[in-house]
């Protein structure tokens, strides 16, 4: 979390958060788990949308594989402040 910006950054890992480019919608990611991917998108983003209302934090996410270098990185938040 970036205060001064109000900016906050996730990082998501593509598994547990059922990367959405990695899974469908009906896969179950999660090795023992019978969640559904859609449920897990839905799980995040209440999360998301709560902590943007409720906070006024924007958020920026960033997926395992998808890792940004830190000038990429830094454009984001930037763009996002």
């Amino acid at each position: 979390y970036i205060k001064d910006w109000n900016v906050a950054i996730e990082y998501n890992g593509d598994l547990f958060h059922a990367n959405p480019k990695k899974y469908n919608k009906n896969d179950e990611p999660i090795p023992g788990s019978d969640t559904k991917a859609y449920k897990i998108w839905e799980k995040d983003n209440k999360k998301i949308k709560t902590i943007n209302k409720e906070r006024n934090i924007n958020i920026i996410i960033i997926w395992e594989s998808e890792l940004p270098s830190y000038e990429e990185l830094l454009k984001k938040v930037y763009e996002k402040r």
